[in-house]
């Protein structure tokens, strides 16, 4: 009797626990990607990798103005611009935080 009414509470107790700790996937449907509107390189953002949007954001912080995505690959971005008065070029990892490859 004490065997049969442990094996119950137990198995209420994870049915119960089950339905609390539901992953975020299952809470509803997925979000569409926010689009920013931009006509030449399509810059939408996206998570784990390097986009666009923040390839720009990264090479502002390393001293770039009137910067622009010149190229997308699969594996790296290529961004111009100005540094320091003369026209430059940086290469990001499309990988998440865009590291800096050249």
């Amino acid at each position: 009797m004490k065997a049969m009414l442990r094996n119950s509470v137990l198995a209420a107790t994870l049915a119960v626990t089950s339905f609390v700790t539901l992953p975020a996937e299952a809470a509803g449907p997925m979000p569409a990607p926010e689009t920013i509107g931009r006509s030449d390189v399509d810059l939408v953002r996206h998570r784990g990798y390097c986009s666009p949007r923040d390839a720009l954001r990264r090479a502002w912080r390393l001293g770039f103005h009137r910067s622009r995505v010149e190229r997308v690959a699969h594996s790296r971005i290529v961004v111009v611009g100005w540094r320091r008065g003369y026209m430059s070029r940086v290469v990001f990892a499309n990988a998440y935080g865009c590291p800096r490859i050249g």
